[in-house]
């Protein structure tokens, strides 16, 4: 039996990474001849929005059939939901895979390809809207945290899909296993019919949003790289970040430890810089079960090598994940000793180490009589340590509560879509006002400088297709927004205008659409022209070639513009989507 996540530039990370940690663990426990491995257009690193770069073991050459494949949501299925390579892979794969799972905004690229249609499915709550247009003929079920329908499974937003991966766990394997599986992980999974966030989030969303999107996904190539490249990067998008977030890892790592753990910091990616540390000698190091056979699903290529105690002296929160008693075995004792005294000797550090390995050690170090909490977790100064991977994400919660405040980790909660039991105690969620992608004021210059860059690529864009007129004018329509947004700060009061402008958009977009096809038609008709002439005339063999070549020019140029006139075709039903979704919004 093979079970395989698919993944591709700007994946999440938890989306994939915790139900097939749990396949994995469960593998390890059953009898059965089983391969869990990664999967991927090439075997290039495929960056996370989490920055844990991994390498797939089989590319789509060379990929034999899956019986389970799961597919994760993220920033980057913005763009691969247009890729046909990725579509045409799925749509293969799918016809006789046992299993096959959709977490988060993955749902898109099973909708694309049509295996929802005329089928029950849901997707991540915060987007649900946006992503229902992928699947027009799909019954979207809100009030879910997943959906069966047949051999095919969608889980809502990203932590869901660690709830459906008990329950596939369960169909794959047995119950025994997985009874003994959540005991072993401290969870009791929620139901498929358990959502608390569809109470939380509003389902469908404000004009202002729908805009904010359409704007994202015309320009997702230019925009999402920079969002999936945040948390590895020095820099935030205006500023340098002034901390650091050290990942340690060793072969054997547990891969179930570092999703929760990386995914938790999502809310702090322009503060801090994640580094992925190798205690190995090679940056390349392998994780999965760490209790396990089954130790080596992922292969990530971490950033820097470990060369002594001052690796992170710069990090203000250090992550050790569980390693197997094999691996650890063979870590340097004399760097290991230095390691924990130059950290011990630290107060403005904050260090999780997860699994009995490293809680032996740590306690031992420390004489530490640990008592851990129902969470599973115990914290002495500034050391924390956490049984197993969603004990870790508790642990890891509450150190962002103390170092970061509360807003960060209700931030964390709603985007992961995080089960509430394991929030700090004493943080409660409340729901959630859909507004406007971006808070007023301070956000205000953020929705300025959004649109800005957007109208400065709309303005690129018109004059590399030979039209700078329309993209001026987009440009300056888009600036009008941002004005709007800027100096009244008061979204509600500007709805009308935008309207008005998205209407203004498409008119545009009409107008040099009837442009290129005078233009066109007159080429043609000029090309038609010539050739007549011609012939009438009789031709050298130069001017032959001569004629042929105007011919390939005019060739070209008519499917240039046959191309523009298909972006802008999707620019007028874009624009018309926006109007329809305001009126649908008024009229509720």
């Amino acid at each position: 039996m093979i079970i395989a996540g698919l993944i591709f530039e700007g994946w999440e990370l938890q989306d994939l990474q915790s139900p097939l940690s749990i396949l994995a663990k469960a593998a390890s426990k059953s009898s059965k001849d089983v391969e869990v491995c990664i999967v991927g257009e090439t075997k290039d690193p495929k960056e996370t929005t989490a920055h844990l770069p991994v390498i797939p073991k089989y590319s789509f050459t060379d990929c034999p059939q899956i019986d389970v494949l799961l597919i994760p949501g993220g920033a980057g299925t913005f763009i691969e939901v247009f890729n046909p390579k990725i579509l045409d892979f799925i749509k293969r794969q799918s016809m006789k895979t046992t299993f096959i799972a959709s977490i988060c905004t993955g749902s898109s690229l099973l909708a694309k390809v049509g295996l929802l249609d005329d089928k029950k499915a849901t997707t991540n709550k915060m987007l649900f809207q946006q992503q229902c247009q992928y699947g027009p003929k799909t019954d979207w079920v809100w009030n879910a945290r997943w959906v069966q329908e047949g051999n095919i499974i969608t889980a809502s937003g990203v932590s869901a899909g660690t709830d459906m991966g008990f329950d596939l766990a369960r169909k794959v394997f047995d119950n025994q296993i997985v009874d003994e599986l959540e005991k072993d992980l401290c969870y009791s999974p929620l139901s498929s019919s358990d959502d608390p966030y569809s109470e939380l989030h509003s389902r469908h969303m404000t004009f202002f949003q729908s805009l904010y999107w359409k704007f994202l996904e015309t320009f997702a190539s230019y925009v999402f790289p920079t969002i999936i490249n945040a948390a590895g990067s020095s820099r935030s998008l205006i500023f340098k970040k002034s901390k650091s977030f050290s990942v340690v890892l060793n072969n054997s790592f547990d891969s179930l430890d570092v999703a929760g753990v990386l995914e938790s910091m999502q809310s702090l990616v322009d503060v801090y810089q994640t580094k992925l540390i190798s205690m190995s000698d090679e940056l390349v190091v392998s994780g999965g079960d760490s209790n396990g056979s089954i130790n080596d699903i992922i292969s990530v290529k971490c950033d820097i090598r470990l060369k002594n105690s001052n690796f992170c002296e710069d990090s203000q929160y250090i992550f050790f994940p569980s390693i197997s008693p094999q691996q650890f075995n063979l870590i340097d004792a004399s760097t290991l000793k230095d390691l924990l005294e130059s950290l011990n000797a630290r107060e403005d550090v904050k260090v999780l180490m997860c699994g009995d390995v490293w809680i032996k050690k740590i306690t031992s170090f420390l004489g530490w009589n640990a008592e851990f909490n129902s969470q599973g977790w115990a914290n002495q100064k500034q050391w924390f340590i956490a049984k197993c991977g969603l004990s870790s994400i508790s642990a890891s919660l509450a150190i962002i509560h103390e170092s970061e405040g509360e807003k960060y980790v209700k931030t964390v909660a709603t985007t992961m879509e995080l089960d509430t039991r394991l929030l700090p105690n004493g943080i409660k969620l409340s729901k959630i006002v859909q507004s406007v992608p971006v808070p007023v004021g301070e956000g205000a210059a953020i929705a300025q400088t959004v649109l800005g860059v957007a109208g400065g690529i709309a303005s690129a864009s018109g004059e590399a297709a030979g039209d700078g007129g329309i993209g001026k004018s987009v440009g300056e329509i888009l600036g009008g927004v941002s004005g709007a947004v800027g100096a009244k700060g008061d979204i509600a009061g500007t709805a009308g205008q935008v309207v008005n402008i998205t209407k203004g958009i498409i008119d545009l977009v009409k107008a040099a659409k009837a442009r290129k096809a005078a233009k066109k038609a007159a080429k043609e008709a000029a090309l038609n022209a010539k050739e007549t002439e011609v012939n009438n005339a009789g031709v050298s063999p130069i001017a032959n070639q001569q004629k042929i070549a105007v011919g390939e020019i005019a060739v070209e140029d008519t499917e240039n513009e046959n191309q523009v006139a298909g972006n802008e075709n999707q620019m007028v039903e874009n624009g018309n989507e926006v109007v329809e979704n305001e009126n649908e919004a008024t009229e509720n």
